[in-house]
């Protein structure tokens, strides 16, 4: 008994010897690419949740910015700490919550830059365009110059 296709059919038919074929070309989690940079921000998140502990962070904030703006840094760090390099944040909508976990997820990365003589607010910054996520949040000023908009234009119908 014979248990190969015929030839114009092997073409067609999908070889299961190995687990890219399987998956048909698509990368899966036991996949070493996929592991290791899964790996590697894992070890990121750690690093960050260390240096959001760090009293020199602190320190560094309230001798480089604005006491009140260090202080909602500081403040906010623990959460941000959480959703770094996270789909929950890339999912969340683009508004000022999400701006300002931003902007403390910079500083996490800049304090540990200078600090440990890395490149992960490079690595930061590369992540956040290959996410498309947008350091700037137009949704308030959209919202108000069509408010401005529309009265204006009530005006002039009158």
């Amino acid at each position: 008994m014979n248990t190969r296709p015929p030839a114009w059919e092997a073409d067609v038919l999908p070889v299961w010897t190995n687990s890219a074929s399987q998956n048909w070309c698509f990368p899966t989690i036991n996949d070493n690419d996929i592991t290791e940079f899964r790996n590697n921000i894992t070890k990121n998140r750690n690093y960050l949740a260390d240096v959001q502990n760090d009293l020199d962070y602190k320190k560094w904030l309230l001798d480089n910015k604005h006491p009140l703006y260090a202080k909602s840094i500081w403040n906010k760090s623990g959460q941000a700490v959480e959703l770094i390099f996270t789909d929950r944040f890339v999912i969340q909508t683009n508004d000022t919550t999400k701006q300002e976990h931003l902007r403390v997820m910079g500083n996490l990365c800049r304090f540990h830059d200078i600090k440990y003589d890395t490149d992960l607010h490079l690595k930061f910054t590369a992540w956040l365009k290959k996410k498309e996520i947008k350091w700037s949040a137009n949704t308030n000023r959209n919202r108000i110059s069509f408010k401005k908009t529309k009265t204006f234009k009530k005006l002039y119908q009158i």
